[in-house]
């Protein structure tokens, strides 16, 4: 099969980093936050193997690809677009999608707006959930706003991380103040392993107050690494060599202007 290949694709305006190996119908991988193509390391060769061009890429505002400050540029829409124009580049009609985290609402949006060219579509832990986006517990198919679902995942006296991160600058601030560091503790804190660490049950558990205990809810005022904890060792399913990946090309960027 050989080595995957990185290169650069100007689609429709925004640069996308991408890395491909393989011959045959199209397969694009689409990662999460705060996550880089790296996440796909091994199926990339695996999907390869199977008789696939695999295109893995960096999604806008992630490691090499274009970055923009103002947050409308990262609306569905948006993300939806540089899909469409990525199978254009490429020099493709159609293409299978697979997304993992934030990269499955992603996948799913583009699939369900343009199915004459993405013909599959695979979501890895975030399930469809309509014009929600996002399925959240109380709130699959998006019955309520964002704002309202938020508040009650939440509850009265903490925020849910997506408000938070509204707020742009405090986050941002937060994490460039350590990339390294806070990529750590957050990879670690919002793991299965972290919970059963700190003595929570999974099974049978009510999702929101896992939630709510949880890394992904924070007082106001407050930061969200407050919440992280910190691996005592790193886990074999995220080591050290994996965080310097992540920490180096930063998730972020360090440019408040278009990169």
């Amino acid at each position: 099969m050989g080595t995957w290949k990185h290169g650069f694709v100007d689609a429709g305006g925004v640069r996308l980093h991408t890395v491909e190996m393989g011959e045959g119908p199209l397969v694009i991988l689409v990662h999460g936050f705060p996550e880089l193509w790296y996440s796909w390391r091994y199926q990339i060769p695996v999907i390869a193997e199977q008789g696939y061009r695999v295109v893995a890429i960096d999604q806008r505002g992630y490691g090499q690809s274009s970055k923009f400050w103002q947050t409308d540029c990262y609306r569905l829409r948006h993300l939806v677009a540089d899909l469409v124009g990525l199978v254009r580049a490429l020099g493709e009609k159609t293409a299978i999608l697979i997304g993992h985290d934030w990269g499955a609402p992603v996948v799913w949006t583009a699939a369900w707006q343009h199915p004459e060219i993405f013909t599959g579509v695979l979501g890895m832990s975030v399930p469809f959930s309509g014009r929600g986006q996002i399925a959240l517990p109380g709130n699959p198919f998006g019955e309520l706003p964002p704002h309202e679902i938020h508040r009650r995942i939440s509850g009265p006296d903490l925020d849910f991380y997506q408000v938070y991160f509204s707020g742009l600058s405090d986050i941002i601030d937060e994490i460039e103040a350590d990339v390294s560091g806070w990529v750590r503790d957050l990879t670690w804190s919002v793991s299965g392993d972290a919970m059963i660490e700190a003595g929570f049950s999974l099974e049978g558990a009510d999702p929101v107050e896992l939630i709510r205990a949880g890394a992904l809810c924070l007082p106001r005022g407050a930061r969200l690494r407050d919440r992280f904890a910190t691996p005592a060792a790193m886990p074999h399913w995220f080591t050290e060599d994996d965080l310097a990946v992540l920490s180096v090309v930063r998730t972020f960027g360090a440019t408040r202007g278009v990169n």
